[in-house]
């Protein structure tokens, strides 16, 4: 569903937003975007196992919107206040931005292994919460 939606988003960009980049490049951010969803896809999961069915949309919402908006992906970064600018770097959403960023070249370069990194360190807390979630789940469901 992620490449789905990767697909058609880059195609109303390419043919309504005239937005025109090198192939390279949109095979490069359908793969660093569909890497970058594999934290959140865990957290996902951590959440649906200690959920309710009903209750589970409501909090990963209430959790992921905070992120996306303090990341800086809704509304701009300079246009948040100055403790979530200083907070922004720190989330996953921030570090997928920076990653996209810097293949089409917006970002004024640097590094790409800090945001690898903090994606990675994601990876594992969010594997971690989702292992120890599936775990409580189970007991809690077959015992």
């Amino acid at each position: 569903m992620g490449l789905l939606s990767l697909l058609l988003l880059f195609l109303v960009a390419g043919f309504k937003a005239h937005i025109i980049l090198a192939p390279g490049i949109w095979l490069l951010l359908i793969i660093v975007l569909l890497l970058g969803t594999i934290p959140f896809i865990l957290l996902g999961f951590g959440i649906g196992s200690l959920a309710s069915p009903s209750v589970a949309p409501a909090v990963a919402n209430i959790i992921y919107m905070p992120l996306s908006f303090a990341s800086g992906l809704l509304i701009p970064l300079p246009s948040l206040p100055g403790f979530v600018q200083t907070l922004a770097p720190y989330l996953p959403g921030y570090q997928i931005g920076q990653l996209g960023h810097m293949l089409i070249g917006v970002s004024a370069g640097g590094s790409i292994w800090p945001g690898i990194l903090w994606l990675d360190g994601y990876t594992l807390l969010f594997a971690v919460f989702a292992l120890y979630a599936y775990r409580v789940d189970q007991v809690r469901n077959y015992v």
